[in-house]
């Protein structure tokens, strides 16, 4: 049985021979040692929502979050700790979640299951997985549908894709087979991460370096003396009178942002709740399902071949590489379409090895998977 999901698929089109090193490379697959700031900050996230859903406790979700960001030793252009950057943006975010998001779902839905892993077979021997971070039920009618979070630093690019968005067809597809009745589709939650900045010119030539996010949760500007809390007033945002930035968890009167009772003017409740949007849900649409459907079953066909021939004919993998997990070198240094190299650049261009110590095996994105795996790598 050979098994695929959302991350296999779409890697095989931004460069199928990433594909192969990634997630097919001695069964398994390989990942570049290091930490990735966003995918950590992202998956705490996910983790402390899921607590908020289910019991609405702030304080543990907020320890959820902490722990998954605990790994990362960066630094701001400001020489601040980056981790506490990350916690003031979640806490900012939880807060707003918890406060105005939640019950505006609660109101209509009732929230059934978080982290809901779900098998979707493809055909007798293909199955795809997924994971969906809600299910949600509608309080009139009981229809059923996907609850999914996503953090984004570009808000207005995840709601233009998210009609053609594969992941939320999928997740529909896959609720909709598990329970045997009419799905009504996805509904997005998007929190805005901000915008990361390097350090301006002006800057760097007084030798800083790093990066700071924004976001109305990390930064404010004064109006007078920061140091003095007598008489000192801030804004989210810069203007007339408040051009001082400043971290939001250092300085005094700011820790109001990191409090539960943060929102205390109508300039931030409306600031806050822009930082999470919710978007009209995205219907499932079935025919649409199909066609991927006929999709994912070629191309994993050809991704099984490939691996095949490189079981049985070792000698020629470089020849079977090609044949069926052909570069794409425009993927190379804009890995993605975010502008930063491939990790795999040292093994298809310098002769490095997978097995070297620039990378680890990688973990698997499923409990299936990894139960899948891990059987297999018994046989062996």
């Amino acid at each position: 049985m050979r098994i695929t999901d959302r991350s296999r698929y779409e890697t095989t089109f931004k460069c199928a021979r990433k594909r192969y090193y990634e997630y097919e490379y001695r069964g398994r697959g390989v990942v570049p040692v290091g930490i990735n700031l966003d995918l950590l900050f992202g998956g705490g996230m996910h983790r402390a929502l899921d607590e908020l859903a289910i019991t609405e406790d702030l304080a543990t979700a907020f320890t959820y979050l902490m722990q998954d960001i605990q790994p990362i030793e960066e630094t701001t252009t400001d020489g601040e700790d980056t981790r506490l950057e990350l916690e003031a943006l979640g806490k900012g975010l939880l807060v707003t979640f918890l406060k105005h998001t939640l019950p505006l779902i609660k109101k209509e839905y009732d929230i059934v299951s978080t982290e809901q892993e779900i098998i979707l077979p493809l055909t007798d021997n293909l199955m795809w997985l997924t994971r969906l971070d809600g299910g949600l039920k509608r309080k009139k009618g009981g229809l059923p549908s996907v609850l999914e979070y996503k953090t984004t630093a570009q808000p207005k690019a995840l709601v233009a894709e998210a009609e053609y968005n594969l992941q939320y067809l999928m997740e529909s597809a896959a609720l909709e087979t598990s329970l045997g009745e009419y799905v009504g589709g996805c509904n997005l939650l998007g929190l805005s991460k901000g915008n990361k900045y390097r350090a301006t010119p002006a800057e760097q030539a007084h030798g800083l370096t790093g990066v700071r996010r924004y976001s109305p949760f990390t930064y404010a500007y004064w109006s007078g003396d920061p140091f003095t809390t007598s008489q000192t007033e801030y804004s989210i945002k810069r203007g007339t009178g408040f051009t001082t930035r400043v971290p939001t968890w250092i300085y005094p009167g700011l820790d109001k942002w990191l409090s539960e009772d943060f929102l205390f003017s109508d300039e931030a409740i409306q600031s806050a709740t822009d930082q999470i949007f919710m978007p009209p849900a995205i219907p499932l649409d079935r025919l649409r399902f199909e066609s991927v459907k006929r999709q994912a079953i070629a191309v994993e066909q050809q991704i099984a071949d490939g691996i095949e021939y490189i079981k049985n004919i070792p000698d020629e993998i470089e020849i079977t590489l090609d044949e069926y997990f052909p570069q794409n070198t425009r993927n190379c240094d804009n890995d993605g379409g975010y502008r930063k190299p491939c990790p795999f650049i040292p093994v298809c261009h310098h002769g490095e090895s997978c097995e070297s110590d620039l990378y680890r095996w990688r973990d698997a994105n499923h409990p299936a998977e990894e139960q899948i795996l891990t059987s297999l790598e018994e046989l062996e």
